[in-house]
């Protein structure tokens, strides 16, 4: 976590990133690392749950060859806590 930033009902929380997809191709496994940002804001439900939904968007900088990529993706999820 970079920074979070509380908010009425919620947070708002910058978080940076390496995320590592691996992908097949044919008989070979081909790995690709990138770096990432990503924005999240998470809203209490009640006393022992949070939903957060984000914004990913990353670039690759593992091989780095001729190709170029960027990813960005949307994800959501819920955190529980006792």
């Amino acid at each position: 976590m970079l920074y979070t930033m509380p908010l009425w009902k919620g947070s708002l929380t910058l978080q940076p990133g390496w995320q590592q997809f691996v992908i097949r191709e044919e008989l070979s496994l081909v790995s690709f690392g990138f770096l990432s940002m990503g924005l999240h804001l998470g809203v209490p439900i009640d006393d022992h749950a949070i939903f957060r939904i984000g914004l990913f968007g990353g670039s690759k900088l593992i091989p780095k060859d001729s190709t170029q990529a960027f990813f960005l993706s949307l994800k959501s999820g819920f955190c529980f806590y006792f």
